[in-house]
């Protein structure tokens, strides 16, 4: 067994290196000073790995209000789950079957969040998730500079009785979305002294084909006496959790809230700039 490379109270020449060398008081009164200053903030705290990489640090952190911890690496990550940290986000883009085969493997033990910056990585993180049969938080990146937002990926479960048209079931699923996304983030009917000001579609913003995100649907098939052949109405039922979702989405990504629809990128990024100034709460 590995012999620790000093004791409380030794001198620091009997101190073998590489050591990690603490004054108690200071570090558990600079702990405290960090949760303090978050304290009843809507903001979470999640110190970095790298700063320490040191689980027992992590540990203490965490005692003290943090959500968890940041790591670089699947390697780190993995070290801190094995020391019992129960919450970690790897800040960077993970690629490779291997690396997400591990990073799935942690998430039967912590909650494991990975950084995705395109729609193809999302998909193979899926893939490594499922083939686990666990699950990982994705984070996608909102650009605080210019305000603009992405909705990259939808996973949709309806309960729709029995599926009787599969096809047009699925049709009915994607338009519903992208109405919501439309009205989450750009439509928008603008009147003024009695004029309407969008008086055509285009002036309406609607979402175009391009700003269509991956949708993957679930059907759940309960079925209902009431309906033929045990099928329920579908319409465009999907539509209704989508805006709301997107906007809660938003919210945790950047900490402002949005009561007035839509959330577009002109409204988010003075929105951004007025809680980093103190004018919203």
């Amino acid at each position: 067994m590995q012999r620790p490379p000093a004791q409380p109270g030794a001198f620091a020449d009997d101190i073998d290196t590489p050591a990690l060398v603490l004054d108690l008081d200071v570090f558990e009164r600079n702990l405290d000073l960090m949760a303090n200053a978050v304290r009843g903030a809507a903001i979470a705290v999640r110190p970095h790995g790298k700063a320490h990489k040191c689980p027992a640090i992590a540990l203490e952190q965490i005692q003290r209000g943090a959500v968890g911890i940041c790591c670089q690496k699947v390697g780190e990550a993995e070290a801190f789950v094995d020391a019992g940290v129960r919450d970690v986000l790897v800040t960077n883009e993970i690629v490779g079957r291997a690396k997400l085969a591990r990073l799935a493997a942690m998430a039967k033990k912590a909650t494991v969040g990975v950084l995705a910056d395109n729609a193809d990585v999302v998909r193979e993180i899926g893939a490594a998730a499922t083939a686990a049969g666990v699950s990982i938080t994705v984070l996608v990146e909102v650009d605080v500079k210019t305000g603009e937002t992405k909705v990259l990926k939808v996973i949709a479960a309806n309960d729709v009785g029995r599926v009787i048209n599969p096809l047009a079931l699925l049709g009915q699923v994607e338009g519903s979305i992208s109405m919501g996304l439309g009205m989450a983030i750009q439509e928008n009917f603008v009147m003024e002294d009695g004029y309407v000001l969008t008086d055509t579609l285009n002036k309406c913003r609607l979402p175009l084909i391009n700003q269509t995100p991956e949708v993957i649907s679930f059907f759940i098939e309960h079925e209902t006496s009431d309906g033929p052949y045990g099928g329920k109405g579908m319409g465009e039922l999907a539509s209704i959790p989508t805006t709301p979702a997107i906007i809660s989405a938003i919210y945790n990504a950047t900490g402002v809230r949005c009561f007035n629809l839509p959330a577009d990128k002109k409204w988010l990024k003075a929105a951004i700039a007025e809680q980093a100034n103190g004018l919203r709460s």
